[in-house]
């Protein structure tokens, strides 16, 4: 008989589960498993949730999106004559060297510029896991697409405003609390904070050092996968307009590719 839909895996590493979604069609099963230690023990995770989920097609794809708390994400400035891979990271690790987080050795990094002559993500996960990831990839003849932290994720697929203001993604997850914006002629700001005290105070100290006053803002797209997004939206209103608040799902990045 032929097989007209082909399984498409993605497997979520973030708040305090580790979720694959299995998608057959239009049919779509769920499998989860905590979320324990450090990166290197979520592999654990990892293979609990693909062995829960039966065989799978040789070749079936598999995509994963992991917590910014086991990456390093940063946003960098505009760099002319950048023309090879080797340039971009090496000019990643010196951004990084600047902001103290030179212990990058063993990190797989990537530089992305979505706009030219606007500023640009650098973003890295342990070569480590890396490799974790493709070894138990390998041992059920999984085709692995992508590893890719939140952040990296959020800043390609936001779709900035064709005006002159600003869209923002919120995301709470975690520790922390981070803020991307973008508007059409690029990165506008990426910031982080720990989530210390409440998540009012860490929202306040987030939105007070970004400095939004005055910046017109078309929507701000709000991911809490740990949270009620009723509380969260009442907390969010408070820094930016209730109409312009949009909730997202957990599964938001599913569809990465």
């Amino acid at each position: 008989m032929l097989r007209l839909w082909r399984d498409r895996l993605h497997i979520g590493l973030y708040g305090e589960h580790a979720i694959l979604a299995r998608n057959s069609g239009r049919k779509r099963a769920v499998y989860s498993a905590p979320l324990d230690g450090d990166v290197i023990e979520w592999l654990k995770a990892v293979e609990h949730v693909l062995d829960g989920a039966g065989d799978f097609y040789a070749g079936t794809p598999l995509t994963c999106v992991v917590s910014d708390r086991a990456a390093i994400v940063h946003a960098v400035p505009w760099r002319d004559g950048l023309r090879t891979t080797e340039e971009r990271i090496g000019y990643a690790r010196a951004c990084l060297e600047q902001i103290g987080a030179s212990a990058v050795d063993d990190w797989e990094l990537h530089v992305s510029f979505r706009r030219y002559k606007a500023h640009g993500l650098v973003y890295g996960l342990p070569r480590d896991f890396l490799e974790g990831m493709l070894d138990v990839a390998a041992q059920r003849r999984l085709r692995l697409v992508s590893v890719l932290p939140v952040s990296a994720v959020a800043y390609d697929v936001q779709r900035p405003d064709l005006g002159s203001h600003t869209t923002l993604a919120l995301m709470i997850e975690g520790s922390r609390a981070s803020l991307l914006g973008q508007t059409r002629t690029g990165l506008y700001l990426h910031d982080t904070e720990p989530l210390v005290g409440t998540l009012d105070a860490t929202l306040r100290r987030l939105f007070t050092r970004v400095g939004l006053n005055g910046v017109s803002i078309a929507r701000c797209e709000v991911w809490a996968p740990d949270a009620d997004s009723e509380e969260i939206s009442k907390i969010v209103a408070t820094y930016v307009d209730e109409g312009r608040l949009h909730m997202l799902p957990n599964a938001q990045w599913e569809q990465v590719r």
